[in-house]
């Protein structure tokens, strides 16, 4: 079975629950005080912030709480299905010695997914206070006019460290 296959659902009413209560709650708050300072654009750049907000929300209930032993197991049976697709046996050796460091390998198993055991340690971040800082202080960045939604959602996916780099030079010039 398709490890994320049984989430869909789940994920989806997820998504719409957060989005749903997320709109009726601060979308028109936000649209209110970002009129003071952005006039007639108040309306998308608070759509820009509520939809980062509900991303956010999202993001931390799934992947902490629904779906990080999927994305694991996904991650860790494309490894195991390259390694056993090639002909080269130390990079075969390899890709096993990586995933035997968080997982047990039953190579006498067919199939990538089944030759998966349990889980030793997990590869994801727990939630960071140094994460969730970043995110407080980018935030204000939407009440730039223009440039202030899309510069922070660039910060907030990091798109390239140089980049993100480059834009908070910029806005310490600026700001």
């Amino acid at each position: 079975m398709r490890p994320l296959l049984s989430r869909v659902i789940p994920l989806l009413l997820l998504s719409l629950v957060i989005l749903s209560i997320l709109f009726a709650t601060i979308y028109l708050p936000q649209v209110a005080l970002l009129t003071l300072f952005h006039g007639p654009l108040a309306w998308i750049n608070a759509a820009f912030m509520v939809l980062t907000e509900a991303a956010t929300l999202i993001t931390f209930v799934a992947e902490n709480f629904m779906t990080e032993g999927q994305i694991v197991d996904t991650f860790d049976a494309v490894l195991i299905h390259a390694a056993e697709k090639t002909n080269n046996a130390e990079f075969r050796d390899h890709i096993y010695a990586l995933v035997r460091t968080a997982r047990d390998i039953h190579p006498e198993r067919e199939g990538a997914i089944a030759k998966l055991g349990e889980h030793r340690k997990s590869p994801y971040l727990r939630f960071s206070c140094r994460l969730t800082m970043e995110f407080i202080c980018e935030l204000p960045l939407n009440f730039i006019p223009l440039v202030g939604a899309p510069l922070f959602l660039m910060l907030q996916g990091k798109l390239d460290h140089s980049f993100v780099a480059l834009c908070r030079v910029i806005l310490r010039l600026v700001c």
